[in-house]
């Protein structure tokens, strides 16, 4: 089918991506960076930054905004230096007198060449998984290397049933040293035969990880490790990195290592928690629960002896007792970071004893587990943990600190009465009330600078919600020599970002504490919404403050009105309602219901009501019709009376004014925040994660609605992402907005419509291919040109940026503009031939990318790439940019498939050799290369699934010929047909099917 992908012979290899050769390159800096795209311009000038940072080693803060490609500049951009930092390196020390050289001596001869380690960190191992595919799509295929905990590599199933972590580590270093893990025991056994079957444990994901560990029986987690020495990007969320302990625990060395937090808009909060805890009277109870059982049951060579079992006891009941005594006022108390120090001291665990304790607990927790009426549960993990935490390395070291940056709350509640138990070793003496102790970091940058102690080259922390920057360094009181806030990559008028201030009714809208509970408010607010649901096309999305303000507002919302019909009634009539569930399981379920709502053409979208800071609103990708317009109604302040927030803010005041106690040395910021700042900061950021679900790419478009008066301020607008706030309209009354976005709608779909998704009534969300592309537009758009002849950028300092690449030419006819949806082939083509419609707006659909010219060239040039059997030599240099015999040949039927030494032929339809040369025709050199390698890889799929991201790309690669997209499809068998329709279903230039 379609000319046996050009007379290709069986088996030949094909790649998804263009080849490193193809590549564009830039040089910026003095460093030549290959990307597999042509470059943004706001891509360029963040690679220059990362380089900047790197060359210099500085820090880099970098926010780029969702859809400008970030990771896979940061990737490429760092591996472009290491290369070239090795480079010189190596050179160094060629040049060396001999007795100097710091490579290729014998050991022990001297210091060998120690190559920069790249250290990728995200927040969750699903990102992690997708900047592997990145990281390999780049020029440079690094080695790659990804960790992860126990939890998710181990396949002994006597230790993956345990529940706590803590539990799963002590139980698998028992079995690993006695040699009773078959998975650890075939890590060098079957190392051959691993080794031999061509895959090897780098570059892999977690998944691909676990995989092979179960095809070889050997143990993932231990692949993972022994892999790190090889690799040249070492993988890991990043609170592995920014936890001492656990940075410990999985020996990762930082020494002269590159740094990099992506997605780091959370690593404030990361920072803090790390060092953080909280410890119950239900906790101490549970670990009193398990010494007893550990009591009563016959003695076992893991547990301790029966004395120790008891003096564990004894310390636990002894150090329950000192709590209950605590004289806690009913609103808490705090109290100096080191009070649990001096607590634990008086039952002598200190920095000299705790090792022993911690010994017999380790002992205590391996024996509860293996019994099999615990199912794997020991709640001595977590006071272990807790004693790891206080009496940590970085603890013993900088107790002066914990005094300065930790706090201490305690929160006491009276627990009903009870009788007496008559002996302490039948269970748990019952505690005089219910407390709870909390030991909390409210210094971020403690964390962050024992990161940095450990002989970093650079770091480099980006998101696309950092600002504002200054405000964020001085919490991780760190200097960053190299800063950027990045505009977006779309036009202006690809967004639409309001304030309605007031509802339908003329209500003020104002989710603050005061007025939130009006009900009123809440109707406003609910008619607003059903406005909006009847003129947003497609998914709407809405974010409220918090889960009591949701619920309190459905509730209003479910009781009927006047005419028996309530709000909800009315939002149903136009879009389906989903609420964000809270309980995980149900989550997956709720995705799934709104993709295939959103997805099916027989209804009108649907509505997804979520909170600020929930799942929804913190990572999940919303391109394209799944997420048209996002409404925030409410600013997102954290609980103003929560004892954390209380004392976090009461923390900063006390550093702005230096009412903290004394300290040498102690690290001082260059800025200094005072509560309430933080406190209106914590709420920006919220709103901005929130935002960011919408716009997900250079073509996508969508209307942002802040339904809160507040929002109207200008120091709440100057809080927004940079490249909003100029456009920010702030609209009187509710017809303004209704009418601002109903005409933003009216103009842009005009312009660029929605995507053709095929009818269905269960449609599964877009495929990872899909989703892909849309989060990141380097993926979906190759560049057809190498940028060889690029200007230089930052070659004369550290602050120069590049020069402004040339607008593009008008689009040919035929040629779908940037951002261009798919409609009937007819209108497309009458359309196109004539240019943009009359009355768009005139930048909208100005290109972005570098023009990509057209490049002469034959289809011959890329049959002579493969063997084909009866063609001549002198037939295969036919003149350029001629058909030559190749073509002829074809046409005439005479075309030989390619089949090795058989020298078989084919018939071949002369109109499908007419309809790839009008392909060729439309596509330069290079595109017309990968249009051939996607269209084997289809072939090569071997089902319909693994072929759908395959049409995705090509369906993007043939923008400039779309018209022929419909006759393409004609000539594909009835099952890859249906593969190509669903790749339509999901790409913006999707036309409609020849009928």
């Amino acid at each position: 089918w379609i000319l046996s992908v050009f007379l290709s012979p069986p088996g030949a290899k094909t790649s998804l991506f263009p080849t490193s050769a193809s590549m564009p390159e830039y040089m910026i800096r003095g460093i030549e960076v290959s990307f597999p795209f042509q470059a943004y311009p706001c891509q360029l000038v963040y690679m220059e930054r990362v380089i900047e940072g790197l060359q210099l080693r500085k820090h880099a803060m970098l926010e780029s905004p969702t859809g400008t490609g970030k990771t896979l500049c940061l990737l490429c951009a760092t591996l472009a230096w290491r290369k070239h930092h090795i480079a010189q390196l190596i050179a160094a020390a060629a040049a060396a007198p001999p007795q100097e050289q710091l490579w290729g001596g014998a050991v022990g001869s001297g210091p060998q060449l120690v190559l920069p380690k790249i250290i990728y960190s995200s927040r969750t191992h699903s990102q992690l998984s997708q900047a592997v595919k990145e990281a390999m799509a780049t020029a440079y295929k690094p080695r790659v290397c990804v960790l992860g905990s126990r939890e998710q590599l181990c396949i002994n199933d006597e230790v993956r049933r345990l529940e706590s972590n803590t539990a799963k580590t002590n139980v698998c270093r028992q079995k690993v040293a006695a040699r009773r893990c078959e998975y650890h025991y075939n890590l060098d056994g079957r190392r051959t035969e691993r080794e031999a079957s061509g895959r090897v444990e780098v570059s892999m994901d977690i998944e691909d990880l676990v995989t092979l560990g179960e095809q070889f029986r050997t143990c993932p987690y231990y692949l993972s490790r022994e892999a790190m020495a090889s690799a040249d990007i070492i993988m890991m969320p990043y609170n592995y990195l920014l936890d001492g302990k656990t940075r410990r625990a999985q020996n990762i060395n930082l020494q002269d290592a590159v740094v990099i937090l992506d997605e780091a808009h959370n690593v404030e909060k990361c920072c803090e928690e790390a060092s953080s805890f909280e410890l119950t009277s239900a906790h101490m109870a549970a670990c009193i629960a398990d010494l007893n059982r550990l009591i009563d049951a016959p003695s076992t060579p893991e547990a301790p002896s029966r004395e120790t079992l008891a003096l564990l006891k004894t310390l636990f009941l002894e150090l329950e007792k000192k709590i209950d005594r605590l004289d806690v006022p009913s609103d808490g108390i705090a109290k100096p970071g080191n009070f649990l120090h001096d607590l634990l001291a008086q039952q002598n665990i200190t920095f000299e004893t705790v090792g022993t304790v911690l010994t017999e607990l380790d002992a205590c927790v391996v024996a509860v587990v293996s019994d099999k009426m615990s199912r794997g549960k020991c709640s001595l993990s977590i006071f272990i943990d807790i004693l790891r935490n206080l009496f940590s390395e970085e603890s013993r070291a900088n107790l002066d600190m914990i005094v300065r940056y930790y706090r201490v709350h305690i929160e006491k509640k009276a627990a009903p009465k009870a009788p007496a138990r008559a002996s302490w070793a039948a269970a748990a003496a019952p505690s005089a009330s219910s407390w709870a102790i909390r030991f909390w970091c409210f210094n971020s940058g403690f964390a962050f600078n024992d990161l940095i102690a450990n002989g970093i080259h650079s770091i480099v922390l980006t998101s696309g919600t950092l600002s504002p920057l200054e405000s964020f360094a001085a919490e991780l009181m760190t200097e960053f020599g190299v800063t950027l806030e990045n505009p977006h990559v779309i036009s202006p008028n690809q967004v639409w970002i309001g304030v309605a201030k007031t509802g339908p009714s003329g209500t003020e809208l104002n989710a603050g504490y005061h007025t939130r509970e009006n009900a009123s408010y809440k109707s406003d607010l609910g008619n607003a919404i059903v406005n909006f649901a009847r003129i947003v096309p497609g998914g709407l999305l809405v974010f409220f403050p918090g889960y009591t303000v949701l619920r309190a507002c459905i509730e209003h919302w479910r009781a009927p009105g006047p005419d028996g019909r309530s709000i909800w009634d009315r939002i149903s009539a136009s879009k389906t309602p989903i609420i964000e569930p809270q309980d995980k399981a149900e989550f997956s379920a709720a995705m799934q219901q709104y993709y295939s709502l959103v997805s099916d053409k027989k209804k009108n979208g649907a509505v997804f009501i979520a909170v600020c800071r929930g799942k929804v609103s913190e990572g999940l990708d919303f391109a394209d019709e799944f997420g048209r317009a996002v409404i925030i109604a409410g600013l997102p302040y954290p609980p103003y009376k929560d004892p954390k927030i209380v004392l976090k803010r009461e923390f900063l005041e006390d550093a702005r004014l230096g009412r903290l106690p004394a300290m040498p040395n102690a690290p001082v910021p260059r800025t200094r925040i005072s509560g309430q700042e933080w406190y209106s900061q914590q709420a920006a950021r919220a709103v901005n994660q929130a935002i960011g679900r919408v716009i997900r790419h250079v073509r996508d478009y969508g209307a942002i609605i802040l339904c809160d008066s507040r929002f109207s301020a200008p120091g709440v607008i100057a809080q927004l992402p940079v490249w909003l706030r100029s456009s920010v309209k702030v609209c009187e009354s509710f017809g303004e907005v209704q009418a601002g976005v109903t005409r933003f709608f009216r103009g842009v779909e005009a312009i660029l419509p929605p995507p053709r998704t095929a009818d269905t009534s269960a449609s599964a969300p877009p495929s990872a291919a899909a989703a892909s592309a849309q989060r990141d537009p380097v993926l979906a758009f190759p560049s057809a040109s190498s940028a060889r002849a690029s200007p230089a950028i930052g070659a004369t300092s550290s602050s120069s940026v590049f020069t402004p690449a040339p607008a593009a030419a008008a689009s040919r006819p035929g040629q779908v503009p940037p951002g261009m949806s798919a409609v009937s082939r007819p209108f497309l083509v009458d359309r196109l031939a004539g240019g943009v419609s009359r009355g768009a707006p005139d930048d909208l659909f100005e290109p972005v990318r570098q023009p990509t010219p057209r490049q002469s060239g034959s289809l011959l040039g890329h049959l002579s790439r493969h063997e084909v059997s009866g063609v001549e030599s002198h037939e295969l240099r036919s003149g350029p940019g001629t058909v030559g015999t190749s073509l002829a040949l074809l046409q005439s039927g005479q075309a030989a498939a390619a089949s090795g030494a058989t020298g078989t032929t084919r018939k071949i339809d002369p109109k499908a050799a007419s309809l790839i040369e009008n392909i060729r025709k439309s596509l330069s050199k290079e595109d017309f290369g990968r249009f051939k390698d996607l269209l084997a890889a289809c072939k090569a799929a071997g089902s319909r699934d693994a072929a759908v991201p395959v049409f995705e790309r090509m369906i993007r690669l043939l923008k400039p010929c779309v018209a022929l997209l419909g006759d393409l499809r004609d000539y594909l068998p009835s099952d890859m047909r249906t593969a190509f329709d669903l790749a339509l279903s999901t790409t913006q230039t999707a036309p409609a099917p020849a009928p």
